[in-house]
C-alpha cells in the first residue's frame, strides 16, 4: 500500500519490516486474503477489486518456516486512508515510511524485491513526466 506521496504501510514483525500477509482461507480469492491479511495486520482497509498484482515470491529457500508462495499485490490510496492503520494480529507496529529510504537489511524475508519493483516503477513513471 503506498500513498501519493510515495509512503510504503509496512509492519514491524520482530524487529524487520515486512509486507502485511498470510494464508489463503478456504473460499477466498487471492485479493480477497490480501485485502483481509492487510485490513487484520495493519488496520487498512482497500477493496480488494482494486489491488493489481505486482509479483510472486518463490525461491525456495525464502522462509526460514518452510516453502511458502507470497502473491504481492499493490494498490495506491489517499493519504486519509492511513489514518485508520494500527498494528493488529502478529504485527508489533504499523510503520509508514517513504519507500525510497527503506534500506535492504531493514526488510524481512525477500519483501526486499517488492519494494525494489516499486522503487524502480516510481522511477520510471517519473521520468515520464
Amino acid at each position: 500500500v503506498v500513498d501519493r506521496e510515495g509512503k510504503l504501510a509496512s509492519v514491524d514483525a520482530r524487529g524487520k519490516l515486512v509486507m502485511p500477509g498470510g494464508h489463503i482461507e478456504p473460499g477466498e480469492t487471492p485479493e480477497v486474503a490480501a485485502a483481509r491479511e492487510l485490513r487484520e495486520e495493519a488496520g487498512i482497509e482497500v477493496d480488494p477489486a482494486k489491488l493489481h498484482f505486482l509479483m510472486d515470491l518463490d525461491a525456495g529457500d525464502r522462509d526460514p518456516r518452510g516453502r511458502y508462495v507470497s502473491h504481492v499485490y499493490g494498490i495506491g490510496v489517499p493519504d486519509s486512508v492511513f489514518e485508520s492503520a494500527r498494528a493488529g494480529s502478529d504485527a508489533e507496529a504499523v510503520v509508514l515510511r517513504d519507500f525510497h529510504t527503506i534500506r535492504p537489511e531493514e526488510i524481512g524475508f525477500d519483501h526486499w524485491q517488492a519494494i525494489l519493483l516499486l522503487q524502480n516503477r516510481r522511477m520510471a513513471t517519473d521520468a515520464d513526466r
